[in-house]
């Protein structure tokens, strides 16, 4: 078979070489209306060059005037000189090479998208990025297109890769469920649908409280408003209202329904890594049971990124303990996406994935069979900077009030701290000490609106995380210190008292409720989960069991996110930790059902 009007190639060659010819005449025509673009445009006033262009648009049409004949001559290279691109696509049909060639595609793809989002955001160069970034475009689009090439090219070398480079355990480690077992499980499932549906009932609506306006403001916004993605919230959590057209009885509905799923999956994943079927039954009860507290329930009834935030980290729970019980991708391509639903629902949440992607890469360098969770570690760090240029977009970037909380209230009324912050720049006036000790919301917020606290807050904005940051790291006592002191804030808060829902009314029995999770005894039960994970840590130690290690990260993974919370603001701490709290708690009781089932099973 031969291409028309060129050399003869191999039949096995015909389909690539006419997809590699399109390619490129694609790429010449998106260059040729690129340089259409310039030639076109409005050149600089005042410009003496040759038809009135300046230097440096010269500089650009003739590079790319360069760069389409470079793509004109591979174009005549495919129809005239058949055996050269035989050897080059002999050459890069080798694993080792077209692995390389894929690679630096990716690297490229990645750089250039970073300058198009990155570089017209600073000063120095501002100017030249705008003349550039019709290049810019261009040279994104080929290489997405090149890359994008290559995946399809390359999908059987590339799927082998992927299996070489990041080897999984194919060992299942699923303990199947007695069929009469299974009835008894379907029939917990049918009652604790039953309460879920009753606390529907009782509540019918989600409640307004505190925030709650800002997620409607913002979900009221056009989805084609930039300002929708850039707002106080993120994009996630007013999407989702949004098209529920900001129904308080249809967020209850919603989020009620998402919590129940949520927390049914995970029951069922769990019990899977559970030998012993009566131990199955208790942990299912628990699971659920640990669901139907206020300390959960109360979030499903109120217009607020919590109950989601919630939901979705019990899903993202439960989906590594799925995976570790029998490896497949599919799972794992869940797992990507609902963490970076996770990540664009709440701010604190985008922070903490970092902190799972970078425990991910150390995981994977000790432990080679792990090694494929760092793609998860890569989109992780690729959602966290979308989102943080997001948020970084809105007039009042989201991290300044929470910032000038933790000064006003945790700072300027300690002479020796405010003094470091003097000493690194933060101008201390008398207009500033009269908030000490107040919420930066005081006097209309007067923190950010007040013309006499101009110079605070321009440091704010260019120094004053660097600052923060600088001062926890040459502070260690206060680092460590004082989040332990807040302890029973961030792990023991009575949310049924603090977040009144009219009409709600707690499914289990006070007792039970502070079984699973402890309020007036916190402190026996603090030191005695710090003893028993301990003990348990020691004792799976030879344990086979894998699905201890993932409910050892998630417990200890919840010290860092109640340590960035109570670092992050200063206001409302018992609620910001919300999600910590509970996967502190969740991660306890899940350690105790695995040491119990491994006794009965021994």
């Amino acid at each position: 078979m031969r291409l028309p009007g060129s050399p003869s190639y191999p039949a096995h060659r015909q389909g690539l070489i006419r997809a590699l010819g399109l390619l490129d005449i694609i790429i010449i025509l998106e260059g040729v209306g690129t340089l259409a673009w310039l030639m076109v445009h409005p050149s600089e006033p005042g410009s003496r060059f040759f038809l009135a262009y300046s230097l440096e648009r010269w500089i650009l049409i003739l590079a790319i005037a360069a760069i389409i004949l470079a793509f004109l001559f591979f174009l005549w290279v495919i129809r005239f000189r058949s055996n050269r691109v035989e050897r080059l696509i002999s050459y890069f049909e080798r694993p080792k090479y077209a692995r390389r060639l894929l690679v630096s595609i990716s690297f490229l793809f990645i750089l250039t998208t970073g300058a198009l989002m990155w570089l017209h955001r600073m000063d120095a160069i501002r100017s030249y990025s705008a003349r550039l970034l019709p290049l810019q475009l261009w040279g994104t689009v080929v290489l997405a297109q090149m890359w994008l090439f290559l995946i399809v090219l390359m999908w059987p070398t590339l799927v082998q890769t992927i299996k070489e480079y990041f080897p999984v355990s194919e060992e299942a480690q699923v303990y199947p469920i007695h069929k009469n077992i299974r009835f008894v499980l379907i029939g917990i499932t049918l009652i604790y649908l039953v309460f879920q549906i009753e606390s529907y009932f009782n509540v019918r609506e989600a409640i307004l409280i505190g925030d709650s306006w800002s997620y409607l403001q913002g979900a009221s916004l056009d989805i084609n408003d930039p300002a929708f993605f850039s707002e106080r919230r993120p994009w996630a959590i007013l999407l989702f209202y949004k098209l529920l057209r900001s129904s308080q009885t249809a967020i209850d509905i919603f989020q009620l329904s998402i919590s129940t799923m949520a927390w049914l999956f995970l029951a069922w994943k769990f019990i899977g890594s559970i030998k012993n079927n009566w131990i199955k039954v208790s942990g299912f009860i628990v699971i659920l049971g640990f669901s139907l507290a206020p300390a959960v329930q109360v979030w499903n009834h109120a217009v607020l990124s919590e109950s989601l935030s919630i939901s979705l980290m019990v899903v993202i729970f439960a989906l590594f303990i799925g995976l570790v019980q029998k490896w497949e991708w599919r799972p794992l391509l869940f797992l990507m996406v609902f963490f970076v639903l996770w990540m664009s629902i709440r701010e604190a949440n985008a922070y903490v994935a970092l902190m799972v992607a970078f425990a991910l890469v150390v995981i994977g360098f000790l432990q080679r069979g792990l090694r494929v969770y760092w793609l998860l570690s890569v989109l992780i760090g690729v959602a966290f900077l979308i989102n943080y240029q997001l948020s970084s977009r809105y007039a009042l970037p989201r991290w300044a009030l929470p910032l000038a909380e933790v000064i006003t209230k945790r700072i300027l009324p300690d002479q020796e701290y405010r003094d470091f912050f003097a000493n690194n720049g933060m101008p201390v006036t008398p207009e500033l000490m009269a908030l000490s000790g107040r919420w930066a919301n005081s006097d209309e917020y007067a923190i950010v609106n007040s013309v006499e606290l101009r110079k605070f807050e321009k440091w704010l904005y260019m120094n004053g995380r660097n600052v923060y940051v600088k001062f926890l790291l040459t502070h260690p006592s206060y680092a460590i210190m004082s989040p332990i002191k807040d302890s029973k804030v961030l792990l023991a808060e009575d949310y049924f008292k603090s977040i009144p829902i009219p009409r709600y009314k707690p499914t289990l029995p006070q007792i039970v409720n502070e079984v699973l999770y402890p309020e007036r005894w916190f402190w026996v039960y603090f030191w005695l989960s710090l003893f028993v994970s301990g003990y348990i840590f020691v004792a799976s130690l030879r344990s086979k069991r894998k699905a201890y290690r993932v409910v050892f990260i998630f417990l200890l993974l919840s010290v860092p996110h109640l340590y960035f919370v109570w670092y992050g603001d200063a206001l409302d701490i018992a609620r910001h930790a919300v999600i910590g709290n509970l996967q502190f708690h969740l991660g306890i009781w899940s350690l105790v059902i695995l040491y119990f089932d491994g006794i009965f099973t021994s």
